[in-house]
Parts: structure tokens; C-alpha cells; sequence
């Protein structure tokens, strides 16, 4: 049997979900034309998809090492990058290829995919309508896409439009469609419609930590604190190393139980060592120490909140963030007499005027 043979018979098995058969030709095409790059770049999507990601990076690397200008092995190690965790590398190998997005639909999808992930969400709107304008039908891969990178630009109403146009018949099929649709409910201040839909999604998954969340977030804006607090509690337990009930938790203002607090701490520092830090928690802390009194603990933790939401183009969320931040120390700072004269040199919040 010939390589080309083999990469046929691979392919085949790929599209029939055989990823053990695919991998097994694929392997066996390299070793009878060492220089078949097609051969080596489907051998590393085979990989990926089966999860060995140790086997698939050298397929993908040995494919551009023989042909080095091929959009679609690019295009491969793009999304194997993406998979392990790696947003910016893979825009970086789409980078040299964002002239073809306009042509190719799945290279328009595929940098949309690593913007949202590095927080670009313009670059990710600009090319999901390049992919979808290439499309007859778009996918519902295509219309989450979008409603993601909508809701990060701050737009709910566009976002649940395009949540919906994914769903079949626009109805939610799983918890995690309802609990979505809550989320973007909220966002719109359709509480009435959010509560209808948590309702759908915790008879489903009563111990969901998102739909616990999500309960907890409509108790807040409905001002019922006494029943957030169950919720976040049951959230916070179920999954402890998910920043978003802390939170909520840390935004209640009010005396939260001191577990809660120190975990939330743990989880900070553990995530900046891995470089991961969660800039809304970083922010959460922020505050929380801002209440209590301890202005020099929360300046320093909004510092290094702010420093991890900063993205190569101007982030408006992170900066109202650093305001509201120095606008909230301002106000916990001991005030001066001014019948007083004081030794004391300035202290510029953010920077010198």
C-alpha cells in the first residue's frame, strides 16, 4: 500500500471517529516517506485528537519543517497550540496568515478562537465575521464564538441574539445553555427571566457550581444577601479552585466567613505562581482590603491586578478597574487637617500630576 494510500485510509478513519486507526496509518505513512509533510501534520491532528499532545507537537513541527509556507499544517499546529494551553503561540503561527482569513473560513475561525483566549475580543469579533461571512450556514460553533466575544465587549444584548441563534429552535438543550441564557438574562436586567431559567437548570443540576453561582448572582441584584450566601457557600464547595464564587463572596461587603476569605487568598497566590492570575479576583482582594481598612495590602494587590488584565491594546475594563481602585483608596486614606501643617510627603495614587 502506498503512503498516499495510507493517509487516505487515515483521514477516513479520523472523519469515522477511529482515532487509534487514523494514528496507526498515519504513523505508518511517515515511516514509508519520511518527507511527506501531509502525512506528519495529519499524524499531529490525529494525536491531538486523541489527547497525546507528547506525539502530536513533533508531528506538527517535522510537517513546517519540510514545508514551511503550508497555510493548513499551520493552520494544524495552530489549534494543537490552542489546545495545550498555548492562545498566544497560536496566534502568533496565524499571524502570517490573517491575509487569507477573508478566503478561508477556518483560519478566520481558528484566530478568533486564540484571541478570545488571550482577551483580544475585537480582533476575535473582526474574525468570526470574516469566517461566518464565508459560510452559507454558520455553525454553532461560529455563534458562541460570537456571543463571547460580544459579551466581552460589553454588548449583552447582541451577545444572547447570537447565544440563540446556536440553540436548536433557540430553546436550551443542557444546564449549561440555561444557566448561559440566565447569565445574559441578568446582564439585561430581565431578572424575571433569569429566575425561569436557573429554575430549568437546577431541577437538572441542583449542585451545579454555576447554576449555584448564578442563583447567587441574582440574589445580589435582587438585594436578598441571606439567600446569596447558601448558594456561594455550596458553589465554593464543589469547586474551590474556581475564582468566580470567591468573587461574588469578596463583593458582598459584608463579614464573610474567614475560610472563605483565606481560600480565596490561597487560590490568588497559587494562580500568579503559576502565572495564571485571575486579574478579577487580584481586584476582589483589592476592595475587600480596601473595606477593611488596610489601604497599602489592597493598592498593592490592585497593582497586580491591574498588570494582569493589561493586553496589548487598551483594555477599558481593566483601566475603569485601576480608577474605581484609586478613587476607593483615595476615600480610605486618613485625612489631613488642613489647619494642620504636616511633615508627611504626598502620596500620588497614580502618579504625579
Amino acid at each position: 500500500m502506498t503512503p498516499q494510500d495510507l493517509v487516505g485510509r487515515g483521514l477516513e478513519c479520523l472523519r469515522k471517529g477511529d482515532v487509534a486507526g487514523a494514528v496507526a496509518q498515519l504513523k505508518q505513512a511517515t515511516q514509508q516517506s519520511p518527507e511527506d509533510a501531509e502525512a506528519w501534520s495529519l499524524l499531529g491532528v490525529a494525536c491531538d485528537t486523541g489527547g497525546d499532545f507528547g506525539t502530536a507537537r513533533p508531528a506538527h513541527d517535522r510537517a513546517l519543517s519540510l514545508e514551511p509556507e503550508e497555510a493548513q499544517w499551520k493552520l494544524h499546529l495552530a489549534r494543537h497550540q490552542l489546545a495545550t494551553g498555548d492562545p498566544a503561540g497560536s496566534v502568533a503561527t496565524l499571524a502570517p496568515l490573517r491575509t487569507l482569513a477573508g478566503s478561508q473560513p477556518a483560519i478566520a475561525l481558528a484566530l478568533a478562537e486564540a484571541s478570545l483566549e488571550t482577551g483580544d475580543a475585537q480582533t476575535a469579533l473582526d474574525e468570526i465575521s470574516k469566517s461566518m461571512a464565508g459560510l452559507p450556514q454558520p455553525t454553532a460553533l461560529h455563534w458562541r464564538l460570537l456571543s463571547r466575544a460580544q459579551f466581552e465587549l460589553q454588548r449583552p444584548h447582541e451577545a444572547r441574539v447570537a447565544f440563540e441563534n446556536s440553540l436548536p429552535g433557540g430553546r436550551p438543550s443542557s444546564v449549561g445553555d440555561a444557566v448561559a441564557l440566565a447569565r445574559f438574562a441578568l446582564s439585561e436586567g430581565h431578572y424575571a427571566k433569569a429566575d425561569s431559567y436557573l429554575n430549568l437548570a437546577e431541577k437538572a443540576a441542583p449542585d451545579s457550581p454555576d447554576v449555584c453561582l448564578s442563583r447567587a448572582r441574582l440574589a445580589t441584584f435582587l438585594g436578598d444577601i441571606d439567600d446569596a450566601v447558601p448558594y456561594l457557600e455550596r458553589s465554593i464547595s464543589v469547586a474551590p479552585e474556581d475564582p468566580a464564587a470567591y468573587v461574588v463572596a469578596l463583593d458582598l461587603r459584608r463579614d464573610f466567613s474567614t475560610t472563605v476569605l483565606q481560600k480565596a487568598i490561597i487560590l490568588d497566590e497559587a494562580l500568579a505562581r503559576q502565572n495564571r492570575r485571575n486579574s478579577t479576583l487580584t481586584l476582589a482582594l483589592a476592595r475587600h482590603f480596601q473595606r477593611m481598612g488596610d489601604p497599602e495590602r489592597s493598592f498593592a494587590l490592585a497593582r497586580e491586578g491591574n498588570a494582569a488584565a493589561t493586553l496589548p491594546e487598551f483594555n477599558a475594563r481593566a483601566y475603569e478597574a485601576h480608577l474605581q481602585t484609586a478613587f476607593d483608596l483615595a476615600s480610605a486614606l486618613p485625612k489631613v487637617d488642613e489647619g494642620q501643617p504636616t511633615n508627611e510627603r504626598p502620596v500620588y495614587l497614580t502618579g504625579p500630576p
